[in-house]
């Protein structure tokens, strides 16, 4: 008796990707949800996927998040570290189960933070301009001009909802630490 073996090759299984338990729900039930997670946590969650970063940075989570009281206070300041060749951004604001501002005589001021949390350097780059003059308009910071030694037409937007740095119109004339007045 002859027996004869063929070779079969084994079948090959589609692995399937499982779906995000959060790419089922509509978007307005996930814009919700990210909605009361506070901002300290934007960053990594951007991560997740495109469609993460993308409601991360929209107008309409941060409408959201004032319409159901989730805002959060943020101060942003740009600085010039000695061992940094430009300057840099850092956002400061009270983290929400570890508060690290305080109010005295009606004034807001900053604790103390002993884990070194409360200042954290915002995840953008900034453009190489050294700007003499800023200004803030709701959410957004203009930088205009530039520094004595080199005078800059340019005008720079940072949007501090998404920490995104946008070109504005450029101004008509260069200037050395231009100047703004909001009406």
């Amino acid at each position: 008796m002859i027996m004869t073996f063929e070779e079969v090759e084994p079948k090959k299984e589609k692995i399937c990707q499982p779906l995000s338990s959060f790419s089922l729900l509509p978007d307005e039930i996930t814009e919700n949800i990210l909605a009361r997670v506070s901002r300290w946590n934007y960053p990594p969650l951007s991560l997740v996927s495109k469609s993460f970063r993308s409601l991360l940075s929209s107008m309409e989570i941060y409408k959201t998040r004032s319409q159901i009281g989730t805002e959060e206070t943020c101060v942003y300041v740009c600085l010039q570290l000695h061992n940094q060749p430009h300057p840099s951004w850092f956002s400061v604001w009270a983290k929400p189960n570890n508060q690290t501002l305080t109010k005295q005589r009606g004034k807001i001021r900053f604790k103390k933070d002993p884990t070194g949390n409360s200042v954290v350097p915002t995840r953008i780059h900034s453009p190489r301009i050294t700007s003499r003059s800023t200004v803030t308009v709701d959410p957004e910071i203009y930088l205009i001009g530039g520094p004595r030694e080199e005078p800059s037409s340019s005008v720079w937007i940072l949007d501090c909802r998404s920490h995104t740095w946008r070109n504005g119109p450029n101004m008509t004339v260069a200037r050395p630490g231009g100047s703004m007045r909001i009406y």
